[in-house]
């Protein structure tokens, strides 16, 4: 399990390709998903890569409280996953990810941010 990044400032950990959560420090809820860039400009707007944050520790905690609800839901997955289109589009999220700098935040909509404000 590695955190791969922040949705809209949620510390997101990849399980395994595939079986991503998100956590919610705040409210202590974790999301499942089985893609976080198909979340992108539709439910978030950014996306940072960064391999550490100061809540990761917490995040571990709420992730292992919820181990069981997120097994279910990575299960409902499965067939998602293991479909020619589910994989394609996983590799697309890969090179998505691979082309993000990392420790700036990337809005679906507008860019980077920090470019946002260097233009105002």
């Amino acid at each position: 399990m590695n955190l791969i990044g922040k949705l809209d400032g949620m510390p997101v950990f990849e399980i395994e390709r595939g079986m991503y959560a998100a956590v919610d420090v705040n409210d202590g809820r974790c999301v499942p998903m089985w893609s976080w860039y198909a979340n992108l400009g539709r439910w978030n707007d950014s996306f940072e890569k960064c391999s550490s944050c100061e809540e990761e520790l917490a995040c571990i905690d709420l992730i292992e409280k919820n181990q069981e609800m997120l097994l279910k839901a990575f299960n409902s997955y499965s067939d998602k996953l293991q479909s020619e289109e589910g994989q394609k589009f996983l590799d697309g999220q890969d090179e998505f990810y691979n082309w993000l700098e990392s420790d700036r935040e990337y809005n679906w909509f507008s860019g980077y941010e920090d470019e946002q404000k260097d233009e105002e």
